[in-house]
């Protein structure tokens, strides 16, 4: 599935008319035993809008991290196109691969 598909959660801005939840939400709620561990995959983007892309897309080699506090207030360039209220990346995804 495409990235956007692993967001754990999906809080829509106000004036989104069709709102759902995310795969991952819809799965949870219907098997609550399910481990699900979701990665945001960052390739080439801006980075004006993503901190990822901009402090590690220099490095050699693909960069994987867990997402937690250390990364409070960082933005994720995947979600700068979508209608989402903002929210924190360890919020939305539990991992990112950056390359």
């Amino acid at each position: 599935m495409g990235s956007l598909h692993t967001l754990k959660k999906l809080e829509w801005e106000k004036d989104v008319p069709d709102k759902h939840l995310s795969i991952r939400e819809y799965i949870i709620r219907d098997r609550p035993s399910t481990r699900i561990w979701s990665v945001g995959q960052m390739i080439d983007g801006n980075p004006n809008a993503c901190d990822f892309t901009r402090e590690f897309s220099s490095l050699p080699g693909a960069v994987a991290m867990d997402l937690d506090d250390r990364y409070r207030g960082w933005q994720m360039g995947m979600t700068a196109s979508i209608a989402i209220v903002p929210a924190e990346c360890f919020d939305l995804v539990d991992g990112v691969i950056v390359y």
